[in-house]
């Protein structure tokens, strides 16, 4: 999707990952982004009840996020976002237990985009109003949004009191 010679940019949030799985989550996302120039706002920081998050911008050369994916799908537990952007293109990936990962590509003010062959096969399997509405949504992604919409406010109103950094 991203060309070697582009300039890429982007962002990992974690909204909810296990204390236990910190250590093995930080390992793996160090691995793909380790060359790249990376800053992790925040050290994990408490979420909720045994859960921890962060968030990491990086900006390199070569597209990431297929490979942060990739590396952070085997841990079922965690809910997180990946968004990517270079000159021409953008990808948004999202994961939650219970639905799994979502990809969609994006225009470069962050609206997702559906190419004209998923819209048609949208139609052609959709054989009522509901179902077109229901595949439509599907396509962009809707259950992902309001599964992670509590923890994106949840994040909104902790990085509004800035709490205290700690590190796992």
């Amino acid at each position: 999707m991203f060309g070697a010679t582009a300039h890429v940019r982007g962002q990992l949030r974690i909204y909810t990952a296990p204390a236990v799985l910190l250590n093995h989550v930080e390992w793996a996302i160090r691995q793909v982004i380790s060359e790249s120039t990376h800053h992790f706002n925040e050290l994990w920081k408490p979420m909720d009840a045994g859960n921890f998050g962060i968030e990491i911008n990086w900006q390199c050369q070569k597209s990431k996020s297929i490979d942060l994916v990739n590396r952070l799908k085997i841990w079922k537990l965690l809910r997180f976002e990946i968004s990517e952007f270079n000159q021409n293109n953008a990808v948004l990936y999202r994961a939650t237990p219970d639905l799994g990962i979502h990809q969609a590509n994006l225009d470069l003010h962050g609206n997702i985009v559906i190419e004209e062959n998923k819209i048609k096969q949208c139609i052609e399997t959709s054989f009522s109003q509901q179902k077109l509405i229901s595949n439509l949504e599907s396509a962009i992604g809707v259950a992902w949004d309001t599964e992670l919409e509590p923890f994106r406010i949840a994040w909104s109103q902790r990085a509004a009191r800035k709490p205290d950094k700690i590190s796992v």
